[in-house]
């Protein structure tokens, strides 16, 4: 999309990348989970991260599957709007990419940096249809081109999760197999170490009394 980047590695507590060129300049967060993981909140997109790491830049993006996204309402897209984080899908990335190929550069360009606007424009909602609607319209409407590669890539995304769910579930059921397999001792040292009783026996073993107290 004609941006240089670079990626962060100097410290943890910074975006993954940082791109400019094209009269825009951003940070971005990349972010993927388990399938099988269900406790997903607005920490884990770290929406008020992006913001404070944006620093001189223009803008801020998060990406993330589009199926790990929130389907109904979540702070996460109120926060993202209110703070004027963008979120978007792979998917959407994978469009922008195509339209180089479709047009050029400058297309792809100008497409993110209308994304990029539409989320200082928006009402701050909770609610996910609205939030991805506007970006959705905002996409489509940038270039002709756009509703083919739209239409590619929304057939390839499918394809992509029924591949990865497979493999997962595949990975499960051998798992739960393996599992049912244990010994009773197996079983026992297993769950002794995942929840860590003996660690937390020496912590709670290592307390004294505090000499905080003590007059001076």
């Amino acid at each position: 999309m004609g941006l240089s980047s670079a990626v962060l590695t100097e410290r943890a507590d910074s975006a993954d990348v940082e791109a400019w060129g094209a009269g825009i300049s951003l940070v971005a967060d990349a972010k993927a989970f388990r399938l099988s993981r269900t406790a997903r909140n607005q920490k884990d997109f770290k929406i008020e991260s992006l913001d404070n790491w944006r620093g001189a830049r223009q803008y801020a993006v998060l990406a993330a599957p589009l199926h790990h996204m929130p389907a109904r309402r979540s702070q996460i897209y109120f926060q993202a709007v209110k703070r004027h984080v963008l979120i978007l899908s792979y998917s959407h990335m994978a469009v922008l990419v195509g339209l180089v190929r479709e047009a050029d550069q400058r297309v792809a360009s100008d497409a993110l940096g209308g994304l990029l606007g539409s989320v200082r424009v928006m009402s701050a909602s909770r609610d996910a249809r609205s939030y991805w609607a506007s970006i959705n319209r905002t996409l489509l409407c940038s270039d002709a081109a756009v509703n083919r590669l739209w239409c590619a890539e929304m057939t390839a995304a499918e394809e992509a999760l029924s591949i990865t769910k497979a493999e997962a579930l595949t990975y499960l059921a051998a798992e739960r197999k393996r599992i049912g397999g244990l010994s009773r001792e197996e079983a026992i040292s297993r769950l002794l170490t995942a929840s860590n009783v003996d660690g937390r026996i020496a912590r709670v073993g290592k307390l004294r009394s505090s000499s905080l107290l003590t007059a001076a």
